[in-house]
Formats: structure tokens, sequence, C-alpha cells
């Protein structure tokens, strides 16, 4: 878990991590913000075996709130990270 994040409704939030799969190269980093019902895929072309890839992903939210982005790793063989990491967005009004 990265930890919660504070934003406000109608206004850009970027949440920054990275991705690594121990002695593997990680090939994509997939993104949901529906519970994990749909992932995002960004790929990462050229990651080396046990180098961090950094990510960084916006989200603006519609309204106030709370959010939960789920973030993983794929390895080049295909196999997608066991638990996702999940970052906790909480949204205030623009009032």
């Amino acid at each position: 878990m990265i930890g919660t994040l504070a934003g406000t409704a109608g206004h850009p939030v970027t949440v920054k991590g990275y991705a690594q799969d121990f002695g593997f190269p990680v090939s994509a980093v997939q993104f949901s913000c529906d519970g994990g019902c749909t992932w995002t895929t960004y790929e990462t072309p050229n990651a080396e075996s046990g180098v961090n890839v950094n990510w960084s992903f916006t989200f603006t939210p519609p309204e106030a709130g709370t959010y939960e982005l789920l973030v993983r790793a794929v390895r080049g063989d295909g196999r997608i990270s066991p638990e996702p990491a999940r970052v906790t967005l909480d949204i205030s009004s623009d009032d």
C-alpha cells in the first residue's frame, strides 16, 4: 500500500511510484480505478531485470469522495503481480 493522498474534486491528482519484479524485467504496469474489474496497461519497453520502473498516474476525480487506485506489474513472460499496490485518494469538494 502506498498510502492515502488528498485532492480536490475536478482537479488532477498525480500518484507516483515504482514497480519491480525481483529478478525479472517489468514489461508493463497496469492501473485499475474500478476495483480490478478492468486494467489499463502501459508498456515499459527496454526494462531490465532487477531495475525499478518508475511510473506516474494522473487522475481527475469528478466528485468528492474516496477512490482507490490499484497498481500492478507485469513481467516479460506475462505473469502479473499476485497482489496489487493500493493507493487511496481522499477527495474533498471544490467549495
